[in-house]
């Protein structure tokens, strides 16, 4: 009984084992790349928890809130960034490789194709076109909610 229910809470968990993951790390301000170790219990109730592997795997960091988590940024994926003065987000492109320890590139769309290079991690955020169907982690024993993105 108690293997069967670490199964279905492992099963519902939004990251499994060895995903690829950015995590915010409250004491540098930035997001770090690791990669995920999930934790069952259920003892009292059942709980997920999730610990990271950063850098050479040699830092864990446990138990972090899935707040605190977004899967990895890919080249070519649409984000927004934080203009210089931090008034508005605008819709890019991510260029190149975003695990840079210079900074994140994106090409910003509408634009003349300028690249906009060294933007912090903590200034660029994914984005969904309107219209766009997506499903919303609601949490364990929840699962998922369909939606439509509505800016």
């Amino acid at each position: 009984e108690f293997a069967e229910l670490h199964w279905e809470l492992r099963s519902s968990s939004i990251y499994h084992d060895g995903d690829s993951v950015e995590y915010y790390n409250q004491e540098r301000e930035c997001w770090v790349q690791g990669t995920v170790n999930v934790v069952t219990s259920v003892e009292f109730e059942p709980t997920i928890l999730y610990n990271v592997h950063a850098g050479d795997d040699s830092e864990v960091i446990e138990d972090i809130h899935m707040s605190c988590f977004r899967r990895v940024l890919r080249d070519g994926e649409l984000v927004e960034y934080l203009v210089p003065g931090g008034h508005e987000w605008v819709k890019a492109f991510v260029e190149g490789d975003p695990s840079s320890t210079d900074g994140i590139t994106v090409r910003p769309l509408g634009g003349d194709g300028e690249l906009i290079s060294s933007v912090s991690s903590t200034q660029v955020r994914r984005c969904w076109e309107d219209d766009t169907e997506v499903s919303v982690y609601v949490g364990p024993g929840l699962l998922w909610r369909e939606g439509v993105v509505d800016y």
